[in-house]
């Protein structure tokens, strides 16, 4: 009796695997051992080409934050640069005002007038 039932069972169940709700044929067959590695061996090849896909988009960024940085060094150490160059020259005028045309020696300190 055991037996009847779980054959009437196990064929019912068998049956309803084999076709979906709307009644259409739904078997579930195991792949080949080969077709399951390809398809983990694609997925890990996914799984690591975007890993380093996200890891060249953060790079990108950090160098673009790094590049904004740099510009802003740039600019401040450009106008500064003008600055001192503005400063260069009013020294320039004042030390003709005061010693005329000539050389300076920075390293002894002195002044030779133009020839």
């Amino acid at each position: 009796m055991f037996l009847k039932i779980f054959k009437l069972i196990f064929g019912f169940v068998t049956y309803f695997s084999y076709f979906n709700i709307k009644g259409k044929l739904h078997m579930t067959r195991k792949l080949d051992k080969e077709h399951v590695d390809a398809i983990r061996a694609l997925q890990q090849r996914f799984t690591q080409n975007a890993s380093q896909l996200g890891n060249i988009v953060i790079e990108l960024k950090l160098l673009e934050q790094q590049q904004a940085t740099l510009t802003e060094n740039q600019n401040a150490l450009l106008s500064e640069f003008s600055a001192l160059r503005e400063d260069e020259l009013k020294l320039i005028e004042t030390l003709k005002a005061r010693y005329g045309d000539g050389e300076i020696n920075i390293e002894d300190g002195t002044f030779t007038p133009a020839g």
